[in-house]
């Protein structure tokens, strides 16, 4: 009875290992031989590891009481569910006109609640050409290259970058160069630590529905949407901070 009933606790405990661990490798390497990174689940202590160190988290949470599991699942050196604050402080009427923001006319705007992570210096210049989020984490290429690249050639430029004695650069997705993006300004939409310039810049996203072509943001205005993979367009480059 000992035995089936240690059986059956090592069967229920590895099957509920894999679901947390998955067979997933604790780091990935891209082509160039540096680490892409904890890929999927499974990293339940936020070390940036899948290891046996988050089995024995995990069990010590289950038997034990404690420790509490990683409230937010650490992926590339970020915390992935950060609201960010779009940047908007003024309220408009329905022609266009600034009002208060607590008119009744048109209550509930964007800027009167001042929602998400505040973009009062938000934004680190460390003087080298890059600029550091803290709402997200993220590191970025300071200034707009002057040169236009195709999709995949700007995919190419980012992934041979040296910038700041990092290597580990790539071209931003969908999410993350929105995430840069200033609705509360325009000409460019973005904050003056990038030098931003108002023009289309690629993304890494293909747009599913046709996959010939790209997203991309327009910070003349923060717009978003995709084109022609062939066409020339403007590309900032991102990494994972530190």
């Amino acid at each position: 009875m000992r035995n089936c009933v240690g059986l059956c606790f090592v069967v229920s405990v590895s099957m509920l290992l894999g679901r947390f661990l998955g067979g997933v490798p604790a780091s990935a390497e891209d082509g160039r031989g540096h680490g892409a990174g904890v890929q999927g689940n499974g990293d339940v202590n936020g070390d940036l590891e899948i290891d046996l160190a988050d089995a024995v988290y995990l069990l010590a949470w289950l038997f034990q009481g404690g420790p509490e599991l990683a409230p937010c699942p650490v992926k590339n050196g970020n915390c992935d569910a950060v609201l960010l604050d779009s940047g908007q402080v003024t309220c408009y009427d329905v022609v266009g006109n600034p009002v208060d923001c607590t008119d009744p006319g048109c209550f509930g705007q964007d800027g009167l609640y001042d929602m998400g992570c505040s973009n009062d210096l938000r934004f680190v210049d460390h003087g080298n050409g890059t600029v550091t989020d803290t709402c997200t984490g993220l590191m970025w290429q300071q200034d707009t290259p002057i040169d236009t690249h195709t999709w995949c050639e700007a995919l190419a430029y980012c992934e041979n970058l040296m910038l700041a004695e990092h290597d580990d650069w790539r071209v931003p997705n969908l999410r993350e160069l929105q995430s840069i993006v200033d609705y509360g300004t325009w000409g460019p939409s973005a904050a003056l630590e990038f030098n931003a310039q108002s023009v289309v810049y690629w993304t890494s996203s293909s747009a599913d529905m046709m996959p010939s072509y790209g997203w991309f943001v327009d910070f003349e205005h923060g717009i978003v949407d995709a084109r022609d993979k062939a066409n020339p367009e403007r590309v900032r480059a991102v990494r994972g901070a530190p």
